[in-house]
Parts: structure tokens; sequence; C-alpha cells
């Protein structure tokens, strides 16, 4: 007996995207925020900002998941 793992019949191609694209931003912001913590200045605020951003989107999409 074969056994397949079809996971587009487990879930759906919302969340396989929100998946991967939540594996994207993770990856972003690891070297970022280790970029960010060797700067000083308005450069630095620029960047945590956006650390910041990225980190929520990543909340949301999580929790979209869910």
């Amino acid at each position: 007996m074969k056994t397949t793992n079809d996971l587009n019949q487990k879930y759906s191609t919302a969340t396989i995207a929100i998946h991967w694209i939540s594996t994207i931003l993770i990856l972003i912001l690891f070297p970022l925020g280790k970029y960010t913590t060797s700067i000083e200045g308005e450069e630095k605020l620029s960047l945590i900002q956006t650390h910041a951003l990225l980190g929520l989107a990543v909340l949301i999409l999580t929790l979209m998941r869910t």
C-alpha cells in the first residue's frame, strides 16, 4: 500500500503561501536585527522601525494561519 503526502489536500494554497511568506520575513529579520545592533544614529532608528513592522507582519500572518 502506497502512502501519499499531498500537502495541497491537507492545506489550502493561502495557508501554504502565508507559511512561506512568514518564513522569508523571519529569514530577513534575523540579519536585519543583527546589523541594527552594530550601527548608530538616524539609520538605526529607521531600521528598528522596519524591523518592528516586519515582526508585526509575521505576527499577523501567524495569527491568520492559525
